[in-house]
């Protein structure tokens, strides 16, 4: 299979991204969410479990629509993910749901999705637990 210019850019910056996980990014900014919730006040709390509820129903879209071959759902709930996300601070969860919604455009091959497609779901638990403690703090 021929790869396009864009999709081994994608693999790269993957590749790039995976060795940085394996260092411990920070899953939150915690800077990020003090400033959003000064900024929103009293709005800002329920902001968390809807998030949560959100995305619990996006990695469950994603790991269904990609086991479906609907790379259509997959790139939706990928763009979906990508910037509730960065709305909250979880920038790697982000960046790494980014990737996937280019890759899934880039092509249709579904195998090479799953490993991305992993490493969210299990970098989504990490912002889940920690999104978990901050709003249990508050």
């Amino acid at each position: 299979m021929k790869c396009s210019p864009g999709t081994k850019l994608v693999e790269h910056e993957l590749k790039i991204r995976m060795e940085f996980m394996s260092e411990g990014p920070v899953t939150i900014d915690r800077n990020h969410l003090d400033m959003l919730q000064q900024a929103i006040g009293d709005d800002f709390k329920p902001l968390i479990p809807a998030y949560l509820e959100q995305s619990d129903n996006l990695i469950y879209n994603l790991i269904q629509s990609h086991e479906q071959k609907d790379m259509e759902i997959v790139i939706r709930s990928a763009h979906s993910l990508k910037s509730s996300s960065y709305n909250l601070g979880a920038f790697q969860l982000s960046d790494y749901s980014r990737l996937l919604e280019a890759k899934a455009m880039a092509d249709d091959s579904h195998l090479l999705l799953k490993p991305l497609i992993e490493i969210i779901s299990a970098e989504y638990q990490n912002v889940k637990q920690e999104l978990l403690d901050y709003y249990n703090n508050q």
